[in-house]
């Protein structure tokens, strides 16, 4: 079914009021807000929990990944106004 990633199965939550594309990525992240949000922290995660370094351009909205970070599911956590939204993003970068 859709959302469903090797066993790990995330649901799409269109009341979310957030949009992450390219998803899969190659590394770039673009996000949009229905409405607008103020003091927005922004994560990623790996599977295991572990916090990895992003860098994020607030005024491009955009999101970008390091190259030493490899391929494989991540979870982007957006907290905003005591409301936390995540996405499964899938980074899918060209084999070298």
């Amino acid at each position: 079914p859709p959302g469903d990633y090797n066993g790990i199965y995330i649901e799409e939550n269109e009341e979310a009021g957030i949009k992450i594309y390219p998803n899969p990525t190659k590394g770039k992240l673009y996000y949009n807000f229905e409405k607008n949000q103020t003091n927005t922290h922004i994560s990623l995660v790996d599977i295991s929990g572990k916090e990895i370094a992003i860098k994020i351009d607030y005024q491009n909205q955009s999101i970008e990944i390091p190259e030493f970070v490899n391929n494989g599911m991540y979870i982007l956590s957006f907290m905003s106004n005591n409301k936390l939204v995540s996405k499964l993003i899938v980074l899918e970068r060209w084999t070298k």
